[in-house]
């Protein structure tokens, strides 16, 4: 984490997904305009356009028909006649049912000064690309956001905390948000979790293997990159059950962990060319992380199929009597 980087924290409505073309859902604690209208434009910050971009927004606040600004020369002094600046961490947090809390970031995303208006009429003031965004799954989101009024700082009634680190406890705070950060696991990213991952293509994806006498040596690799858009295409069309034994996280666990899947690669991606495209429709399938186990798990000297998996759970039933 570079000492330079600049950090911004923004308050919006609670919401579980943030799209709203993957799940509908009403945002909860995002006051008046929002409990009035059951809506506000935070509600697509998660959502990947096709451009591959995150659109944020954050409510600065309005006098009657005129739009507050966000005021960037306080994230860096530098930017003070400038329309936006770049390279920030911009922090998301909102108001969970057990309280104050950071839902997400961008990483290295445009602030700027004034809302803008996307070709298609998406309102933001806050801009990142599709490998900087990071959504903490629902169970997840235990790292508090402060409050003035509880905390001595934080945020007040504005949306907007800049942070200012004279204040020693403001400072603490920030390099914490730092640390968890760094440390945070991708398995947690609702926008990107993992999908057809072993231990093997994890250590490719490092650049590193295991050479025969275990000590751990480097190669060149250039596998081709996960796509969240396909992974969602394919939720969205097949749903969160598993298609090999047919369990639903949501079913077994309730529903703060609903939509809780891997998506797996029928053929493995390392397998594919660097120009492959995707289709999700006949490339991608929702599996359990039990199910994705066994499937990348070799039998005999090789991998089973999916339909080899399932033949072998109704056999396993067969006479059985489920309790």
């Amino acid at each position: 984490m570079s000492k330079e980087e600049k950090v911004f924290f923004c308050n919006i409505a609670y919401m579980r997904y943030y799209d709203s073309a993957f799940k509908e859902e009403i945002p909860q604690n995002g006051g008046s305009y929002v409990t009035e209208n059951k809506t506000g434009s935070e509600i697509n910050n998660f959502h990947l356009y096709e451009n591959g971009k995150y659109y944020g927004y954050v409510e600065p606040g309005c006098f009657i028909e005129t739009q507050k600004k966000i005021h960037i020369e306080n994230i860096d002094s530098a930017y003070r006649n400038q329309d936006k600046i770049p390279d920030v961490t911009v922090v998301f947090c909102a108001t969970s049912p057990t309280g104050p809390v950071i839902v997400g970031w961008y990483r290295h995303a445009e602030v700027f000064r004034d809302m803008q208006k996307s070709a298609d009429g998406v309102l933001y003031n806050i801009l990142t690309g599709e490998e900087n965004a990071v959504l903490i799954n629902e169970a997840e989101r235990q790292f508090k956001a402060p409050r003035a009024n509880t905390d001595g700082y934080g945020f007040g009634q504005s949306n907007i905390w800049y942070a200012n680190q004279d204040d020693d406890r403001v400072r603490e705070y920030v390099q914490s948000v730092w640390e968890h950060i760094r440390n945070f696991q991708p398995e947690g990213n609702l926008l990107h979790r993992t999908d057809d991952t072993t231990e093997e293509t994890e250590d490719l994806l490092r650049g590193e293997i295991l050479s025969e006498s275990g000590k751990r040596k480097t190669m060149a690799v250039n596998l081709p990159e996960r796509n969240p858009k396909a992974r969602n295409v394919c939720l969205k069309r097949r749903g969160h059950r598993c298609l090999i034994c047919g369990f639903d996280a949501k079913e077994v666990y309730g529903d703060i962990f609903e939509g809780i899947i891997h998506v797996h690669h029928i053929v493995p991606i390392s397998e594919r060319s660097e120009e492959y495209q995707i289709d999700p429709e006949t490339d991608l399938i929702p599996v359990c992380p039990n199910c994705h186990m066994m499937i990348h798990t070799k039998v005999n000297g090789k991998y089973l199929s999916s339909e080899e998996l399932k033949k072998n759970i109704r056999k396993h039933y067969e006479g059985v009597e489920v309790k």
